[in-house]
């Protein structure tokens, strides 16, 4: 191989220092070039990465295979290698909140992808996803769960999590387990068809009206009237820019600042 780049030693070193055992050494190097194509070309897809690999090839095509024999090889663990790249990088986060998103993505309208990522710098980095052979973006509670715990496992020891998701994941079964099996917060939007119960009477969501602009913060409610979650906050507000009504479920009380950490 000829020589490399400054940035290509640098995650040479680091990739190093993980806890991934390779069964050949161009396995790793192969993982740098693929690593330095996404960051280069901002993008995800193999054909850009090329461009940015130093090495004897000359034809775009050589760097594709190269790089497509690397996923489909199975002497590699991908997702092992992941979460050991993963855990490496929070390994210091700190006594700060990790900020974690809870998403779907469906791709060809076949697969939806499941996954949980952290928030870091107004971006969401994956840690942990399963792929489900449907084309609705609805999936299981089992399913959610699994990719939860999945991501729990690369966590640091004892930091503080919180969940952000969207309406197509507001449920009461949720969010017990947030809180009672895994131990996180959530900030989670509702639907205005979700019911809430405040000092015992039943409301509906949709029924709290807000002037642009104004916001509305509840003490402790239930929401759900089938299947009760209690001892959760409700934080309301009208958008102005979208002209678009927000409601944000949260294990803790909730303030303006709720709206912006979500």
């Amino acid at each position: 191989m000829a020589s490399t780049s400054r940035l290509y030693d640098a995650l040479n070193d680091f990739l190093r220092q993980s806890d991934i055992v390779w069964q050949d050494a161009r396995h790793l190097q192969t993982l740098c070039w693929m690593i330095i194509g996404m960051i280069e070309s901002q993008n995800v897809h193999l054909n850009g990465f090329g461009v940015y690999v130093t090495s004897r090839a000359q034809i775009a095509q050589s760097h594709q295979r190269r790089f497509r024999r690397w996923l489909s090889n199975r002497r590699i663990d991908v997702v092992s290698a992941h979460h050991a790249l993963v855990r490496q990088a929070l390994s210091e986060w700190g006594s700060e909140r990790l900020y974690l998103s809870l998403d779907t993505t469906v791709v060809w309208n076949c697969f939806c992808i499941v996954w949980v990522g952290v928030v870091y710098r107004g971006r969401t980095v994956p840690v942990a996803w399963r792929v489900v052979a449907q084309a609705s973006s609805t999936v299981r509670l089992w399913t959610i769960q699994r990719v939860l715990r999945q991501s729990q496992r690369v966590l640091p020891e004892g930091v503080t999590v919180v969940l952000l998701a969207d309406r197509g994941f507001a449920d009461g079964k949720l969010m017990k387990y947030l809180r009672d099996n895994l131990g996180w917060h959530f900030r989670i939007r509702i639907k205005r068809s979700f019911r809430f119960q405040l000092e015992g009477q039943w409301c509906k969501v949709s029924e709290v009206q807000l002037q642009p602009g104004q916001a509305y913060f509840t003490p402790v409610v239930s929401i759900g009237k089938t299947k009760p979650c209690p001892n959760v906050y409700l934080a309301f507000a009208h958008d102005k820019l979208s002209d678009e009504d927000w409601t944000i479920v949260s294990d803790e009380p909730t303030t303006l600042q709720t709206f912006a950490q979500y």
